[in-house]
């Protein structure tokens, strides 16, 4: 799997959340939110997460022309 592949696809359900009634968030986030403790948690899981954000300053940066 693709490093920032994790972050782009929460993004993604996140977004997709917007559709959904608060009690069904409210249950997906209580059952997801042990794994994402646990990868948060990890040193890959932070490593991702840096890259991640990388990324995002880096497209940041495209869309700011000078």
């Amino acid at each position: 799997m693709d490093s920032l592949s994790a972050f782009d696809d929460l993004y993604t359900a996140i977004e997709a959340c917007l559709i959904y009634p608060d009690e069904v968030i409210d249950r997906l986030a209580r059952a997801f939110y042990p794994a994402i403790l646990a990868c948060w948690n990890s040193e890959e899981g932070q490593r991702e997460f840096a890259a991640w954000q990388a990324e995002q300053v880096h497209l940041a940066g495209n869309h700011n022309p000078a």
